[in-house]
């Protein structure tokens, strides 16, 4: 069955199964020294997508931690200005008063998850962050987002179950 007009809040309803196969979309960051590095992704979204799960994985060597925003937009951000208003990737998760998507990393090495299920839609947009050191020794944050299409058609039998 076509699906294709279906509003993507109906679409999103639908067994796991049927969306198309999962790939990764990923940026690494290396800071240090207070200065703020900008990444933007090698690949972009598929026109109508759907973000499965975040990974961030922190590797820090700083006292004081690192800081990082994350957001979707077409281009690479090169402000803190353009990082804030891009749309937030983690609706929600972060520091109030600090800004939208921003996360703290506090003298560790580890790894977040956060499982999702949300929609993303329009062309060539890409995975971007920011992140800065606020000590004087390197961090590396990657971040990793799990990403498929939404399917144009179903089988008539997942509709039936």
């Amino acid at each position: 069955m076509n699906i294709r007009n279906w509003p993507i809040g109906k679409i999103l309803q639908l067994p796991d199964h049927v969306f198309g196969a999962r790939f990764p979309i990923s940026i690494e960051l290396t800071v240090g020294g207070g200065v703020t590095e900008y990444a933007i992704s090698e690949l972009s979204f598929p026109e109508k997508a759907v973000i499965w799960n975040v990974s961030i994985f922190w590797g820090l060597w700083s006292a004081a931690g690192s800081t990082l925003q994350l957001g979707i937009k077409d281009t690479i951000p090169v402000s803190p200005a353009t990082i804030s208003a891009c749309e937030e990737l983690l609706p929600g998760v972060g520091e109030a008063n600090a800004g939208p998507n921003f996360l703290h990393g506090y003298q560790y090495s580890g790894h977040e998850d956060f499982p999702l299920r949300m929609p993303v839609e329009g062309p060539a947009r890409r995975l971007v962050g920011a992140a800065v050191s606020s000590g004087g020794a390197t961090s590396n944050v990657r971040v990793v987002v799990t990403v498929s299409s939404v399917p144009g058609e179903v089988p008539d039998c997942v509709l039936s179950e």
